[in-house]
């Protein structure tokens, strides 16, 4: 299944890039091919504040969510939601954006 990887990344050390890493592994390890957007442009939120990443970088930033959309629209057949998904602005866009065009959805639980 081709799986695009969402959620919350600003407010969180690294960006969150650990966890989105992990689960790209784990999910590659079982076969799946797997879009991570820590991985496109990992170096576009790379030792900023979340307030220069705003401030700053927004239009690098509109360009990967752009990218990331056109992906979930053309490719995805699945989508995994990180815990704390529903925070994030851009997940929220990410994951609508795959309930509007139909792709099966995974959760990450919370323990």
């Amino acid at each position: 299944m081709r799986i695009y990887i969402f959620g919350p990344m600003a407010g969180y050390l690294g960006h969150n890039f650990d966890a989105f890493h992990a689960k790209a592994r784990e999910l590659r390890a079982k076969g799946h091919f797997v879009y991570n957007p820590a991985e496109i442009e990992p170096d576009t939120y790379k030792n900023i504040s979340d307030e220069e990443a705003t401030k700053h970088h927004n239009g690098a930033y509109r360009n990967c969510l752009r990218q990331e959309l056109a992906w979930i629209c053309d490719e995805a057949e699945g989508m995994y939601g990180l815990i704390g998904w529903e925070h994030s602005k851009g997940a929220n866009a990410e994951h609508f954006t795959g309930r509007a065009v139909g792709v099966n959805f995974f959760y990450e639980a919370a323990l």
